[in-house]
């Protein structure tokens, strides 16, 4: 073996358990090893998804505990390696997650289900930061304008000329963020 960040020649490390290697049945692919492992998951996860659903709190956070690093990683991954979006991205998709948890049909797939509302959740950030990025950009852009022309308007009438130029929802968004506190 070759190390990859040195180029020196290294010993093979322990062997990890064979169960953990595709290439010893080459006719499967590593989907077939993901779908088993979730399937062996939705025997133990069963019974606490439906105590949360009945109320018991201890329940539920056994399934965040259990859940909790795999969802950070998610949506690490999907949020470029912010850290704080992340996390905030992680609370929000368990907070929606027990409120919507009596919809859960099947209580095998929570996992699954889990990380489709993670990916949502990221989704919907990264959209947002695309929607706050070309408002700020229209609104850098009528302030680089009117400084050319040499206008020394008022501050405040500035800002509120560049939002009227954006579109509706933007507008929103940038009054929800900067003006209202809302993050």
């Amino acid at each position: 073996r070759v190390n990859f960040r040195n180029g020196q020649r290294t010993e093979p490390g322990p062997r990890l358990p064979s169960r953990l290697f595709f290439r010893e049945m080459p006719s499967l692919d590593a989907s077939f090893y993901v779908k088993r492992r979730i399937a062996a998951d939705g025997d133990r996860v069963e019974e606490p998804v439906q105590r949360s659903v009945s109320g018991d709190s201890d329940a539920f956070r056994a399934l965040v505990e259990r859940y909790q690093a795999a969802v950070f990683g998610l949506c690490r991954r999907l949020l470029y390696g912010r850290e704080a979006e992340a996390e905030e991205a992680t609370q929000d998709t368990f907070v929606n997650a027990y409120r919507y948890l009596p919809s859960l049909e099947r209580p095998a797939r929570f996992g699954p289900w889990l990380f489709q509302i993670a990916r949502s959740m990221c989704r919907d950030r990264r959209r947002r930061w695309r929607i706050e990025e070309r408002a700020l950009e229209a609104f850098s852009e009528l302030q680089r304008r009117s400084t050319r022309e040499g206008r020394s308007e008022d501050g405040a009438h500035s800002v509120h000329a560049a939002l009227e130029d954006l579109l509706p929802d933007e507008r929103r968004v940038l009054e929800l963020r900067y003006f209202d506190g809302m993050a």
